[in-house]
Formats: structure tokens, C-alpha cells, sequence
């Protein structure tokens, strides 16, 4: 095993423990870029702000790119991240959702109406296409909900059945005060 001894700490390491061309461990060499980066926090924060700013378009067809080439690899990568981190997610999304109810709902409203057409047009062009899914789908709701279908329906058929009677009811109101005049 080949061996290299540090500039920086004097320790003897393994080359692999070594940057190529470096006369320093990679620990020296991180912990001196994480001081570096405490003592000038602001201007590297500013000078990345102004390269980004800069530097738009070329930073965002890189990214793009590169999610192209190492799309599968990305999409692993999250799906196992999700799979290990669900709880904490989860709890972070319930925990912004109930800190931002009412701009979400604000945004949600403000979407919708910006782009009912497009959102309309995507549902009829989804159960065109999806037809006989919904069909199925339907009938198997049915099916498995029976018996709160018929409850529902007998709640709303009551319901009705007492408007109209409180409308039938108005109306003979109205007539007798009519006669009695």
C-alpha cells in the first residue's frame, strides 16, 4: 500500500486519503475550505449570487442536460430517499401545509382560475380516453358501497321531500293571507 505523508497535520496516510497532485490529506484540505468559507461567508455568498445571476442560462441548460444523462440514476435516488425518509417528509408537508393553509388554498384558487380551460380540457380529454376505466371503476363503487349509497340517497330524497313541503306550505300560507284580504 502505497503511503504519503501530510503537509499540513505531518500524519502518514494512504494515497487514496489524498487529492491527485496535493501535498495535503483531504481532511486538511476540507477543514481549511470550511474555515476559508466561515472567515468570508458574505463575499462567497455574493460572488455565487452574482455568478448565478450571471450565469442563468448556462447554469439551467446544464442541469437540464445533465438530468437527461443521469435521469435514471436521479429517479432512484429519490425514490430510495423517499422510501428511508417517509416520516420526516411527511411531517415536514403536514407541518408547511398547516403553517401556509391559506396561501396554498390562495395559490390552488388563483391557479385554477388562470387556467380553467386548460384544466377542463384536461379532464375531458382524461375520461375520453379513460372511459371504460371509469366505467369499471364505477360500477365497483357501487358495488362495494351499497349500503351507504342507499342511505345517502334515502337522506337526500328526506331532505328534498321536506323542502317541498316547506315550499307547499309558503304557498298555502301566502293564498290564505290573500283570501283573508
Amino acid at each position: 500500500m502505497e503511503t504519503k505523508t501530510c503537509s499540513n497535520c505531518g500524519v502518514v496516510k494512504a494515497v487514496e486519503l489524498f487529492r491527485k497532485r496535493h501535498k495535503q490529506c483531504k481532511s486538511c484540505v476540507n477543514e481549511k475550505q470550511r474555515k476559508n468559507y466561515q472567515e468570508n461567508k458574505e463575499e462567497i455568498k455574493e460572488y455565487r449570487r452574482k455568478y448565478n445571476h450571471e450565469n442563468k442560462e448556462e447554469i439551467k441548460e446544464y442541469k437540464r442536460k445533465y438530468y437527461q444523462e443521469n435521469k435514471e440514476e436521479i429517479s432512484e435516488y429519490k425514490r430510495k430517499y423517499y422510501q428511508e425518509n417517509k416520516e420526516e417528509i411527511s411531517e415536514k408537508e403536514r407541518k408547511y401545509y398547516q403553517e401556509n393553509k391559506e396561501k396554498i388554498s390562495e395559490y390552488q384558487r388563483k391557479y385554477h382560475q388562470e387556467n380553467k380551460e386548460e384544466i377542463n380540457e384536461k379532464h375531458r380529454k382524461y375520461n375520453q380516453e379513460n372511459k371504460e376505466e371509469i366505467k369499471e371503476y364505477k360500477r365497483k363503487y357501487r358495488k362495494e358501497n351499497k349500503e351507504e349509497i342507499k342511505e345517502y340517497r334515502r337522506k337526500y330524497y328526506q331532505e328534498k321531500a321536506k323542502e317541498k313541503l316547506f315550499i307547499m306550505l309558503i304557498k298555502m300560507m301566502s293564498l290564505n293571507k290573500k283570501d283573508k284580504k
